[in-house]
């Protein structure tokens, strides 16, 4: 009876294992298709020095194309700084900024590593009701260049408490792609939240560029890796971008991890 349903289970797994499996290769099929359209499409330019995936790259042709202003980033969830979004920035572009991470291990190692270059590295475990406050104690301007928000769980609010104070010129989220573009999802909020490795987790993409409608911002691109959205300030879009706007359907890029479960699994 155990080695029945042994081989029933191992069935069902190859069987969930197929079906989400071709869907990605359907959705990877089509996101390629779509890259053709444009030179101006976001994903032709990705490429990595230090960020986790092709981050870098994106972010040198965003600020080439709308320029800078201050040099300013701001940054959580940055671990010991070692692979980030704002790393390339600091140390080959001449950026200055702030990064806020949770563990004290990490930002003590962080503070070493970095500890010749203009970064302000707090020890904080973020949540909406303090996010401001923090940003406050450092010498963040108005209108950064740059916010990056990985937090792997309550983004969503933490973006717009942020929004309602600060007016970034580019703004980077990680969204959660388990979800099609045409869901609306945001986790219930909870300040103590730490990331566990389900689907229930984070903001949709949609959810995010509606939160991003609401405060003069649009989707510009997300990475291959189906990880990271980018939205621009509506003043400085022009005609710089393709479809740039509220289009999640075209720019949503599927998530090129934990195949198996198209994602993170739904339990």
């Amino acid at each position: 009876m155990f080695f029945y349903w042994m081989s029933r289970t191992r069935g069902l797994r190859r069987l969930v294992k197929w079906f989400n499996l071709t869907r990605l290769w359907f959705y990877k099929l089509g996101e390629s298709y779509r890259e053709l359209e444009s030179p101006l499409i976001l994903n032709h330019y990705e490429s990595k020095t230090y960020s986790q995936n092709g981050e870098d790259g994106i972010l040198d042709e965003i600020f080439k194309r709308i320029g800078t202003t201050n040099k300013f980033f701001i940054e959580f969830g940055i671990e010991d700084g070692s692979e980030n979004n704002c790393r390339h920035l600091l140390v080959n572009k001449e950026w200055k900024g702030l990064w806020i991470e949770g563990s004290p291990e990490h930002v003590e190692k962080a503070s070493k590593f970095f500890k010749d270059h203009p970064v302000q590295i707090q020890n904080e475990f973020i949540t909406k009701e303090n996010i401001v406050s923090l940003i406050q104690k450092s010498e963040a301007p108005k209108e950064p260049d740059f916010l990056t928000v990985d937090i792997d769980g309550n983004d969503f609010y933490v973006w717009e408490e942020i929004l309602k104070n600060y007016r970034p010129r580019l703004c980077c989220l990680e969204y959660n792609a388990s979800f099609k573009p045409s869901v609306d999802f945001i986790m219930t909020y909870n300040a103590d939240h730490t990331f566990t490795p389900v689907r229930n987790y984070g903001s949709s993409l949609k959810s995010l560029t509606g939160l991003a409608k609401k405060y003069g911002y649009q989707l510009v691109g997300c990475d291959k890796k189906g990880i990271n959205a980018f939205f621009v300030r509506d003043d400085l879009v022009g005609d710089k971008f393709y479809k740039a706007g509220h289009d999640v359907d075209f720019h949503y890029r599927s998530p090129k991890y934990h195949g198996f479960f198209f994602g993170f699994p739904n339990i």
